[in-house]
């Protein structure tokens, strides 16, 4: 299965990547930027609330 949105495509990988480290890298320089400081939480909401969902649950459509 495949989404797509906001011209980003999510899609299923083949395997299951339990325990796989999510991580996040930005030069210094942004590192107290509201802007940037504001997507790096949001991404980490986004995450936190996918890695406990199934799959299927997780994969399906936001609308």
């Amino acid at each position: 299965m495949s989404i797509a949105f906001a011209s980003v495509i999510i899609s299923c990988i083949p395997g299951a990547l339990d325990g796989l480290p999510v991580e996040m890298a930005w030069h210094v320089r942004y590192r107290h930027d509201p802007a940037h400081r504001w997507l790096r939480a949001l991404i980490g909401e986004v995450i936190t609330d996918f890695k406990d969902k199934p799959a299927a649950t997780a994969m399906t459509s936001p609308t």
